[in-house]
């Protein structure tokens, strides 16, 4: 699966996203009451609040031994661009069929190939991942 998002030139304002968010599925939710709490499957792009720049990648998904809803989020540092340095850029995130995740920033991996986490327990997450 490639997911990708753009950034564009824009002022660089304290805090400011260019991520984009896969909604769930969800009936119950129209259009008009979408907003920052609405469930997603998926966020991934870049992010800033004040002098922190990262790249969002978390996938959510109902744990199969709970049912409860996990969040897998991606972290570390990488070599990404910050938004401040006003240039546009394409960001692609890729979930191979082995289960890695790959991170690229106009078509350079910026991130370690991170295997997706076994586990959806909240203490345990393979190296990169927290599991909430």
């Amino acid at each position: 699966m490639h997911v990708r998002t753009h950034t564009d030139t824009f002022p660089v304002r304290r805090a400011q996203g260019a991520y984009l968010k896969l909604l769930s599925a969800d009936e119950a939710v129209p259009p008009a009451a979408l907003n920052g709490d609405t469930a997603y499957t998926l966020m991934f792009g870049p992010d800033k609040c004040g002098a922190v720049h990262k790249t969002h990648f978390i996938l959510r998904h109902k744990s199969p031994v709970d049912g409860a809803i996990k969040e897998c989020h991606l972290v570390g540092e990488t070599a990404a661009p910050p938004l401040s340095d006003k240039k546009p850029h394409l960001y692609t995130a890729v979930i191979t069929p082995e289960s890695e995740v790959k991170i690229l920033v106009d078509g350079k991996e910026v991130w370690p190939r991170v295997p997706y986490p076994q586990s959806t327990e909240p203490s345990v997450g393979s190296v990169g991942w927290v599991v909430r």
